[in-house]
């Protein structure tokens, strides 16, 4: 089985915009370069949002809830296979919402 970790503060510490059109650190961007390749090569992945400057709401909705609605990942999918490392059990809560809404 194998597993990758990936440290958000490693690809950026801010964190920021939606849309690619928004800037090189979009929610977009992170999705679809770094967290899609890693569930696709990988049977687990570890997500650490620690040690950054924020996360926007839309940044992270883009993240979490386009894995869903881009028809990448199921709700179920990604609950077996991602797990998320941040200092904040309401943050989590939030993105579980994210996943959960956009199925």
């Amino acid at each position: 089985m194998s597993h990758q970790t990936i440290r958000l503060k490693d690809w950026t510490r801010l964190p920021a915009g939606r849309s690619r059109g928004d800037g090189p650190y979009s929610g977009e961007a992170f999705r679809d370069d770094v967290l899609v390749p890693a569930l696709r090569r990988h049977d687990s992945v570890t997500l650490d949002l620690n040690d950054i400057y924020g996360l926007a709401a839309s940044w992270t909705e883009e993240v979490f809830g386009g894995l869903v609605r881009v028809g990448e990942f199921t709700p179920e999918q990604l609950r077996k296979r991602l797990d998320l490392s941040l200092n904040s059990a309401l943050r989590i809560s939030q993105i579980e919402s994210y996943i959960a809404d956009a199925a």
